[in-house]
């Protein structure tokens, strides 16, 4: 299969500037190129998660129907639809081909042939672009809603959407989606975890799975939970077995498997507007570079404080311009000066700016860098104007992102769990998602 072959040589200014976008007129707009660290090359295959490959990509989106911050899951046949969307701010209008990737429950592709995943065409073009109108950082929006007339999905999985230019070796950016059925009805419940030593800090999730009149022989080794926090795939819950199996009907209850941290309210970032300053806009400044540029007031550490309510959408975010028609054409790109105030850099590791914006989050795009003589830690971002949920972050040895340290972690947390259920297709040789469930804390 030529995806699994497929290797890139992608330069090192190309990563540097990957995930905010940057086209060439823009680079100039930050003091630095940053390069990305010596293990980004390493795994320089395609991978099948969230990721830019091509200089001057940015703002990849994807949702389902028409709410724009709802997460990338679609009912199959259910006769709605995802649209993904992103930019490209390079000088020249580049035409993009894509192709959706069928994978099993780790996002390794799957052995079916893609006429056993797809009623349709394998390889198409995306033909709806529109330049931006009115921007200081111009650049041309991208969309493309599946099913359509070429493609249509006859099983449900976890999918990639690959787009690439040219040909099949020429990678601009992979996105994860899924695609589920309901044959296994859903009931769960958050609580306080029982543990005096978790009760403070972490979130119980107890839930029975009935899975009706879908044959299953052993549920031990067909089934596969899957659990998400706000939509994250860096630290999913998996391989947690019920406690017990009635009737069809799987059950967990009070297991320290299913006993994540709370972590903490996002913290909010409102772009949509180069007018007014928003809460923790230090200033708005147009600048010579052509940019807008959002200087946000320093901030401090949350980690050793009582939990702080606030409104969040948990870690998404919408592009939203006050004053555009088209928000997607019509909204500008903007620097951002993010500011962390400590008094000596964290000795656990690199600090990061981190949220779903973050296509790309271990690149050092998103990495900040500790200013001695302020005593701060300091990033500029290129994002698009909007409103955006974010945390700072230290990723630890396997790439999760840790927000504990420096945000908090309570149980009085308002998250979302995605509950998916895999089963294995014996007989048709795929894993099959056969339930999937969103479940607030709050309701």
């Amino acid at each position: 299969m030529i995806l699994n072959k497929l290797i890139l040589s992608i330069g090192c200014s190309v990563i540097a500037m990957t995930s905010c976008g940057l086209g060439d007129k823009q680079v100039e707009t930050l003091d630095e190129t940053r390069k990305t660290s010596d293990d980004y090359y390493e795994e320089s295959s395609l991978r099948y998660e969230d990721k830019i490959y091509k200089e001057g990509i940015a703002t990849p989106i994807a949702f389902v129907g028409d709410w724009e911050t709802s997460y990338p899951f679609l009912k199959l046949n259910s006769g709605q639809a995802i649209t993904f969307m992103f930019d490209d701010l390079n000088e020249k209008l580049s035409y993009y081909n894509y192709k959706v990737i069928h994978c099993d429950r780790n996002w390794n592709p799957s052995d079916l042939m893609t006429s056993e995943y797809l009623d349709g065409f394998d390889g198409n073009p995306i033909n709806d672009w529109v330049e931006s109108f009115n921007t200081y950082v111009k650049y041309v929006n991208y969309r493309l809603i599946l099913p359509n007339d070429d493609v249509k999905f006859t099983k449900s999985g976890n999918y990639i959407l690959y787009v690439y230019e040219d040909n099949e070796e020429a990678p601009v950016l992979t996105k994860r989606f899924v695609i589920y059925e309901e044959q296994a009805n859903i009931s769960s419940e958050i609580k306080r975890p029982t543990d005096i030593d978790d009760m403070a800090y972490k979130q119980q999730i107890n839930m029975n799975i009935d899975i009706g009149s879908t044959q299953v022989s052993d549920p031990f080794r067909e089934l596969d939970i899957c659990i998400l926090q706000n939509g994250r795939w860096d630290n999913a819950i998996r391989g947690v077995n019920p406690q017990f199996v009635k009737d069809q009907v799987l059950s967990f209850e009070y297991q320290d498997e299913l006993c994540p941290w709370g972590n903490a309210e996002y913290r909010p970032l409102d772009l949509k507007s180069t007018r007014y300053r928003g809460e923790k806009i230090d200033k708005i400044q147009l600048e010579a570079d052509h940019v807008y540029h959002f200087y946000l007031l320093p901030e401090t550490s949350l980690g050793h404080t009582t939990y702080i309510s606030s409104r969040d959408i948990n870690g998404k975010f919408l592009i939203k311009d006050e004053e555009a028609q088209n928000q997607h054409t019509d909204a500008d790109y903007t620097i951002v000066h993010f500011q962390l105030k400590v008094d000596r850099p964290y000795e656990e590791g690199n600090v990061y700016v981190y949220g779903n914006f973050c296509t790309n989050p271990l690149d050092d795009t998103y990495r900040m860098h500790y200013n001695d003589e302020k005593r701060l830690y300091e990033l500029k971002l290129q994002l698009k104007q909007g409103y955006y949920n974010y945390m700072y972050a230290i990723p630890d040895k396997d790439g999760v992102m840790d927000v504990a340290e420096i945000e908090g972690t309570h149980y009085e947390t308002e998250n979302d769990y995605a509950i998916i259920v895999y089963r294995k297709n014996f007989s048709e040789g795929y894993d099959q998602i056969i339930g999937l469930k969103v479940k607030n804390t709050v309701q």
